[in-house]
């Protein structure tokens, strides 16, 4: 069967066996009946070779998982700009919209947390983000039948100088000016000044 493979634009190498059930096509002889293994990423450490059998099922998310999307750089340069993107777009703003993010080192005291608050407090205080792990399982683990992904095209191809986290200058923009706002709101601002 075919299928799609949504990807982050930071235009890096992704390990796909170890994110993706994968057949092993490169094995003789093939199981009983003519099928071919799967590939154990896991070599025996998960269940059924990393396969779920039952998928968590939601009907609306928007998405800000992404390669390195626990590091402080690629948070405050790619995915605060996904959030702000999507907040921008309204995305947010459906009741029923469920929030995919990487989960947060801090456990909910950390960068990827106040970066969430910032854009997404309502989805946060309503408990609708799904704090994302990494390892485990290489197959479906979430279905959504609407999915909302952040993303733009990078100014040079990922091989050349500015294809690495080519995030557009207007979204860096609006991060860095909703940061400034955050640290210093308006009315501090003012006070501060006379």
């Amino acid at each position: 069967p075919r299928c799609t493979v949504f990807m982050a634009s930071a235009g890096t190498f992704a390990k796909l066996d170890a994110n993706l059930q994968m057949v092993s096509t490169w094995v003789d002889p093939s199981m009983p009946g003519g099928q071919l293994e799967w590939y154990d990423h896991s070599r025996g450490r998960l269940p059924a070779h990393g396969s779920v059998s039952d998928a968590k099922v939601v009907d609306k998310a928007a998405s800000v998982v992404q390669f390195a999307g626990t590091s402080h750089f690629h948070v405050l340069t790619e995915l605060a700009a996904r959030l702000a993107l999507l907040q921008h777009q309204g995305v947010f703003d459906e009741p029923d919209m469920l929030l995919v993010a990487p989960g947060d080192p801090g456990h909910g005291r950390g960068f990827i947390s106040e970066m969430v608050e910032l854009w997404a407090a309502p989805l946060l205080k309503a408990k609708r983000v799904l704090w994302w792990s990494r390892g485990g399982a290489t197959d479906v683990r979430l279905k959504a039948n609407i999915l909302h992904y952040a993303d733009w095209r990078t100014p040079a191809p990922p091989s050349e100088e500015g294809g690495h986290c080519g995030t557009p200058r207007s979204l860096l923009l609006q991060v860095r000016s909703a940061l400034l706002h955050h640290l210093a709101p308006p009315a501090a601002a003012s006070s501060a000044s006379e």
